[in-house]
C-alpha cells in the first residue's frame, strides 16, 4: 500500500473510528482473529531472530481497546541490574497496527522486579530512534520481516504530523491537537 494514502485524511478517519483499512487479506476480508493470527505470525518471526528476547501485549494492555500490538524487543546481554534487584532493560518498541498495514519503531524502555514491571510508551518523537548503534543488524532484520508482511514502516517525520482536520481521538495516550501518530496508535481504556 502507498505510505501518502496511509496518511490521507480519509483513511486516518476511518482507522479512528476502528474501521480495518488496507489492500490484502486479512485487512480485507478478514475478522479480528484473523487479523490477530496474522500479527502473532509476524511476532513469532521477529522473536526468532537471533540474540533478541521479546514480550508482545496482544490484550489491549488488559482493558479498553489499543489499535496495536505493542512488542519489546532487548539483548540479553545489555540488561542491567539494579541495585534495588530491578532488571533494567533498554531496548526497541515496534506498535503494529491491528487495523492499517502500518508499523513503527523506536527506542524504550522496561524494568522487571519479580512478577510486576513497568514500561514507558513510544512516542512520536522517538520513532526511528535506535537503543544504541549495535542494533544496525536487528533493525535491518526486523524491518526486512516487517516488509515481507507487507506493512509500511512510518517515520518519525510521517507520525510527527499534525492533523489538519479536527476529530476526537479515543485514546488516553494523548491530547488534542492530535498527530498522525494519535491515529494509527491509539488506546481507549
Amino acid at each position: 500500500m502507498d505510505k501518502r494514502t496511509l496518511l490521507t485524511e480519509n483513511f486516518l478517519k476511518k482507522v479512528i473510528q476502528g474501521k480495518r483499512v488496507g489492500d490484502f487479506y486479512p485487512f480485507i476480508q478478514g475478522g479480528d482473529t484473523e487479523m490477530e493470527q496474522y500479527i502473532f505470525h509476524l511476532v513469532g518471526e521477529i522473536g526468532g531472530l537471533k540474540g533478541l528476547l521479546y514480550e508482545a501485549d496482544f490484550d489491549h494492555y488488559g482493558s479498553g481497546f489499543a489499535s496495536y500490538v505493542s512488542v519489546f524487543l532487548w539483548k540479553k546481554e545489555e540488561e542491567e541490574v539494579l541495585a534495588n534487584g530491578e532488571v533494567s532493560m533498554k531496548g526497541l518498541w515496534l506498535y503494529i497496527s491491528r487495523l492499517a498495514p502500518v508499523v513503527i519503531m523506536g527506542k524504550g524502555e522496561m524494568t522487571r522486579h519479580g512478577s510486576s514491571g513497568s514500561s514507558d510508551f513510544l512516542a512520536s518523537h522517538t520513532v526511528c530512534e535506535w537503543p544504541s548503534e549495535t542494533w544496525s543488524k536487528q533493525i535491518w532484520a526486523i524491518k526486512k520481516i516487517v516488509e515481507a508482511y507487507h506493512y509500511v514502516i512510518l517515520t518519525k517525520a510521517d507520525v510527527d504530523q499534525y492533523l489538519d482536520f479536527q476529530i476526537d481521538i479515543p485514546t488516553i495516550l494523548s491530547e488534542p491537537p492530535y498527530k498522525v501518530f494519535d491515529a494509527h496508535f491509539y488506546w481507549e481504556d
